[in-house]
């Protein structure tokens, strides 16, 4: 899937939807939101993917302009920030996404409940 540009010029940002037995996981790439809308997620049709995981850059998370774009334009049944330094989680994801996991450590394992 090709989720319009980056942000960068000539740079595509390349989102993957990969299901396996039956899990459904979305990689948003390095999507840039000022580009892709929540119009566009929806317009790919990720709402009705039925995505078990996502995983989104973190300022998706922490940036409450952008919380549409988790809510209304992906809609995961769980959430995983990634891009950030696991020593310096941003605080506070958890008070707004209940289904959020934050990796804190290198080779971290997280079982999908």
């Amino acid at each position: 899937m090709c989720i319009r540009d980056s942000g960068i010029p000539g740079v595509l940002n390349l989102g993957y939807l990969v299901t396996i037995d039956g899990v459904t996981l979305f990689h948003t790439g390095d999507i840039d939101p000022d580009v892709v809308s929540v119009e566009d997620l929806k317009g790919y049709g990720l709402p009705g993917k039925d995505i078990d995981v996502a995983f989104v850059p973190e300022f998706l998370a922490v940036e409450e302009a952008y919380h549409a774009h988790i809510l209304e334009g992906i809609q995961p049944g769980y959430l995983i920030p990634m891009h950030f330094a696991l020593c310096n989680p941003t605080a506070g994801i958890e008070d707004i996404f209940q289904n959020v996991h934050i990796f804190s450590s290198e080779y971290e394992c997280w079982i999908l409940p």
